[in-house]
């Protein structure tokens, strides 16, 4: 293990394989989102009492609401396309 932060790429890679582990142990995804949310509120809240700047965590989660929005209209105009073509 190193004390080096990871690029872009090791991070999504990295997410990739604990979103797979965590479907294989948790299979209901409301579950599954509950746990996230656990998770992300418990970490951010860590940061926090170890010196992170709570704005950072205000920014970070404006940028997580950004993304879903983005990935929803981006999910209906899929499905609008695959209706189109059937």
């Amino acid at each position: 293990m190193t004390d080096e932060p990871m690029n872009e790429d090791q991070i999504w890679e990295t997410s990739r394989v604990f979103h797979e582990r965590m479907a294989a142990e948790i299979p209901n995804p409301g579950d599954m989102l509950g746990v996230t949310a656990v998770i992300l509120t418990n970490m951010l809240v860590a940061g926090v009492i170890a010196g992170l700047n709570p704005a950072i965590v205000n920014s970070m989660l404006q940028s997580i609401q950004q993304d879903v929005d983005n990935a929803i209209k981006t999910i209906g105009v899929a499905d609008a396309v695959n209706t189109l073509i059937q």
